[in-house]
């Protein structure tokens, strides 16, 4: 999530959060948490494939630095 007034840059690295570069991570944590609240919202139970599939896709991007 990426927010603020000012001119972003063209390229913001995936799960980066603030409002100026150098970005903040967004934390696995709070990023699971927050996909978990998305997915009760459309009457959808995260399952324990789902949890590690994103957590296997955070970790990629921000080991792949």
């Amino acid at each position: 999530n990426v927010f603020g007034g000012g001119v972003m840059p063209k390229v913001v690295p995936p799960f980066a959060w603030g409002d100026a570069a150098p970005f903040a991570t967004y934390e696995l944590p709070k990023f699971l948490e927050a996909a978990e609240r998305m997915m009760q919202r459309r009457g959808v139970v995260m399952t324990d494939r789902t949890r590690a599939q994103l957590s296997a896709a955070h970790v990629t991007r921000w080991t792949a630095r």
